[in-house]
């Protein structure tokens, strides 16, 4: 029973970011590189099927399932809503998926998989952080919240599971939380 309210509260939290993220792109408050979201979508798949190759936890299966799912109407409305650039980190993160989709294959390891997919999500967030970094207000951080409280409950929904097996609610509880703390920082006048 613990366990089927931890993934109600995944899926809820999880949901409740992208319907933030979808609210904002509809409402013009949000305006991404339509080729960013395209691979930060692609980068969600390759997390889905190398968590589940790897044994990933079921809280963590059901994390990289709403974040496939989630990002499907965001890369769709960001074709519409958002910026074509393709610049440096557009390039290096699609560099790095085709390299993890490679090394993945060629090595036979979902975990190299997944280990890559997730340091393509870091290289692709960077502008982010560097975003909230030089002006905490410049980032709408409500979507962050919610990531990162399915990302913790994921989290803590794996234990008992190998890090190998939690590896994604853990990346995720990192990278949320570094922008939500961020995000909380007084902005210098």
């Amino acid at each position: 029973m613990a366990n089927s309210f931890a993934y109600l509260l995944i899926f809820g939290f999880a949901a409740s970011s992208y319907a933030v993220l979808i609210y904002q792109l509809v409402k013009n408050q949000y305006q991404p590189s339509f080729f960013s979201r395209l691979v930060w979508f692609a980068q969600t798949i390759i997390s889905l099927i190398t968590v589940v190759l790897s044994d990933g936890s079921p809280s963590a299966i059901l994390l990289a399932s709403v974040f496939v799912a989630g990002n499907i109407p965001v890369a769709i409305l960001s074709y519409y809503k958002g910026s074509r650039e393709f610049n440096s980190v557009e390039k290096i993160s699609t560099v790095m998926l085709v390299l993890t989709v490679i090394a993945w294959l060629s090595l036979d390891s979902a975990f190299i998989g997944l280990a890559g997919s997730l340091l393509t999500h870091f290289i692709g967030g960077l502008p982010t952080i560097w975003r909230v970094i030089k002006n905490p207000k410049k980032e709408r951080a409500v979507h962050w919240y919610f990531l990162l409280a399915a990302a913790l409950v994921s989290l803590m929904a794996s234990d008992g599971y190998s890090l190998k097996a939690a590896l994604l609610p853990l990346y995720f509880t990192l990278f949320d939380m570094l922008i939500v703390g961020l995000s909380l920082r007084p902005s210098k006048k």
